[in-house]
Parts: structure tokens; C-alpha cells; sequence
């Protein structure tokens, strides 16, 4: 009776293994069963393939531009146009005394002696000075003409001087300076005696009359 109980009972404790066992054949079969099915085909993935353009080659280098030579082209200079003045503005810049004067100059003619306006600068026969000293120019040329004349050393030698005169106000003349020479000692001294010994001008000079008085003497054969 014992055996059969313990063989009853041990089979009944092989029921549960046998079913475990049985269960996990069934889940490894079904997990195999898994396993086994073909996997699904791999998806192809399109790849996209983008050229990498190579940067641009430098633009080329700025062209020079050549200087232009510009030819110079000679500018002729206009000339200063001398602008005639008044009378009245003459008169307000006179020169100073030592700038007055006449020449006397060799002109064809009996005596070979002539005086004029002094040439080459402002004299006291320019502007509305003529007016006021030209009486006197003429005075001043007959007598200095009359004593050249008269003197034959003086008439008959070719010269040329510059010289100043001083006249009191009673027309003597007072002193006689020569600024050049004739070119022969001898005929400065005659000349320069001559014209001091002059008793008197004909005509004494105006008060206002700047001196001295320049001449310029000529004498020509």
C-alpha cells in the first residue's frame, strides 16, 4: 500500500516538470520558428552625391592705365599794356628835382645846336608841367643855343654831355655839374666855365621850378 502511494505521489510530482519542460520546447520551437524567417529585404538607401565645384580662378589683375604725357605748350606771355595817365595824376607823382631836365642836341641848322624835352624820362614839359615850366624851356634853350654858338671850341668839336645846372632866382647860373664827359678834359672844362659864365638867363625861374636842371648836350659837325 506504501509503494503504491509513493509511486502515486511520485508521478504526480513528474506532471508539473513534464509540462514545464514541454512549454519551453514550445516557446524555443516558436522562438527558432522566429529566428529562422527571412529577414526582410535591407531598404537601399539612395545616396546623393554632390560635386564640389572648385572656386573660381582669380580675376585677372587690374589693367595699368599709362600716364598720359601731356605736352606742355608754351603760353606766349601778353605784354603789359602801359596805361596812359592823366595829366593831373602826372602832376601829383612829379620826380624828384634831380630827374628834370632838356636835352640840347646837334640838329642841322646854322648854329648845329637844338634843345628839347629831355628823352627818356618825365621832364618839366610833360604833363600839365608844360604849362607851367615850358615858357621857361624855351627861355633856357634860346640862351644856352646863343653862348654855345659863339664859342668856336664849343661849335666846331663833336660831343656829347650830361649835366646838371643850378639858377638862382635872379637867373644867374649858380653852379654847373657835368654827370659825363666829352671825352677830352680840356673841352669839360671849356664847356663847364662857359655855361657858369653865363651873366645871367634872360628870364629868372619860376620859385616853384624843382632843381637842379638836367641837360644833355650834342653837339654834331
Amino acid at each position: 500500500m506504501s509503494r503504491v502511494n509513493q509511486h502515486s505521489k511520485g508521478k504526480n510530482l513528474w506532471l508539473p516538470i513534464v509540462g514545464i519542460s514541454a512549454l519551453l520546447v514550445s516557446l524555443t520551437a516558436i522562438g527558432l520558428s522566429q529566428l529562422t524567417k527571412s529577414a526582410p529585404p535591407t531598404k537601399k538607401m539612395v545616396q546623393q552625391i554632390s560635386l564640389i565645384q572648385p572656386p573660381p580662378p582669380p580675376p585677372p589683375p587690374p589693367e595699368m592705365e599709362q600716364p598720359e604725357i601731356e605736352e606742355e605748350i608754351p603760353v606766349e606771355e601778353a605784354e603789359p599794356e602801359v596805361e596812359e595817365l592823366s595829366e593831373e595824376i602826372l602832376e601829383d607823382n612829379l620826380p624828384p628835382a634831380d630827374s628834370l631836365g632838356l636835352d640840347a642836341e646837334g640838329a642841322a641848322g646854322m648854329d648845329g645846336f637844338g634843345l628839347a624835352a629831355r628823352k627818356g624820362g618825365r621832364d618839366f614839359l610833360a604833363g600839365s608841367g608844360r604849362s607851367r615850366f615850358g615858357w621857361y624851356a624855351s627861355v633856357l634853350e634860346q640862351d644856352i643855343q646863343n653862348m654855345l654858338y659863339e664859342l668856336e671850341g664849343l661849335r666846331d668839336n663833336q660831343y656829347s654831355v650830361n649835366l646838371q645846372i643850378w639858377i638862382t632866382q635872379d637867373g644867374k647860373i649858380k653852379e654847373v655839374k657835368l654827370l659825363s664827359t666829352t671825352g677830352d678834359r680840356k673841352l669839360d672844362s671849356t664847356l663847364r666855365g662857359a655855361l657858369a659864365g653865363i651873366s645871367a638867363i634872360s628870364e629868372p625861374p619860376p620859385k616853384d621850378m624843382p632843381q637842379p636842371i638836367r641837360l644833355k648836350i650834342t653837339s654834331t659837325i
